[in-house]
């Protein structure tokens, strides 16, 4: 009797010794599978992460650039309109000038021609009467040896004059002479009144 309980006894044991082994396994198991899958899971939650900081970040970078984009734009339009100013103020100054002014320039006009050229003048339509007047011009031909005639005002130009030779017409209205500068020489002004190098 004593033997087969010792028997029963040694089973149980063993029979006990392999559940506990068993059940430890599948506790192992239970674990490594657990923390495979938290693993995985935290993974795709730092990829998922990393995704959205990326596309966060490109929103930005793109919000950033137009915005700059805008405010370069606008500085240069107002930039842009203060150099418009600017030729207008100078064409202002020129439609201001005095007798001796308006003189000078017609004569520094004058050397472009050779004596014996004959020129007509026609004087701009808001110009001070006498400004080129006859008289002066009668004089500046026997000095210059450039036959100068005075015809009736123009109603094209309101300031300067034009000059007409051999049927070929040299504007020299002062709003001409303006915008002919703005177009040859406004980047270069641009440049040197904002020290800016950038292409508008």
């Amino acid at each position: 009797m004593d033997a087969i309980e010792s028997i029963i006894q040694t089973i149980n044991q063993e029979a006990k010794t392999e559940r506990d082994r068993y059940f430890v396994e599948q506790k192992d198991q239970t674990d490594h599978s657990f923390a495979q899958k938290e693993k995985k899971k935290q993974t795709k939650w730092a990829e998922k992460k990393e995704r959205q900081l990326k596309k966060l970040d490109k929103s930005f970078q793109q919000e950033k650039q137009s915005l700059t984009n805008q405010a370069k734009a606008k500085r240069n339009f107002y930039k842009q309109q203060l150099l418009e100013e600017t030729f207008d103020e100078a064409l202002e100054t020129m439609n201001r000038w005095d007798e001796e002014t308006t003189r000078d320039f017609f004569l520094t006009a004058l050397a472009n021609f050779s004596k014996d050229t004959k020129i007509s003048v026609q004087v701009g339509n808001k110009m001070a009467e006498g400004i080129l007047s006859t008289q002066w011009l009668e004089k500046i031909s026997q000095t210059n040896g450039i036959k100068l005639q005075l015809t009736e005002k123009s109603s094209s130009v309101s300031y300067g004059f034009l000059l007409l030779v051999g049927g070929v017409q040299y504007n020299f209205s002062y709003q001409a002479l303006v915008e002919e500068q703005k177009k040859k020489k406004g980047r270069m002004y641009f440049d040197l009144l904002f020290d800016n190098k950038e292409v508008l």
